[in-house]
C-alpha cells in the first residue's frame, strides 16, 4: 500500500465516523402513565398501551423507556 492510498483510508475513516455513530444512536422515549388505582403487579403500562407502541413502531429498551 503505498502513502496515499493510507492517507485516503485514513482520512476517508475519519469522515464517516461521525456519520455511522450518527445513525446507530437513537432516542429512547420514556413513557410514564398514571393509574387510578393499584399499581399493576408487574409494573408495567397496560397492555394495551404497550401494543399501540409497538404498532407504530417502537420496541421497548430500543428506543421506548416506560417510567413507573
Amino acid at each position: 500500500m503505498d502513502r496515499r492510498t493510507a492517507l485516503g483510508v485514513l482520512a476517508g475513516g475519519v469522515l464517516l465516523t461521525p456519520l455511522i455513530t450518527a445513525a446507530q444512536s437513537e432516542k429512547v422515549w420514556q413513557v410514564a402513565f398514571l393509574t387510578g388505582g393499584a399499581r399493576p403487579p408487574d409494573g408495567l403500562p397496560p397492555l394495551a398501551l404497550r401494543q399501540a407502541l409497538q404498532e407504530l413502531g417502537y420496541v421497548e429498551h430500543r428506543n421506548v423507556a416506560y417510567v413507573v
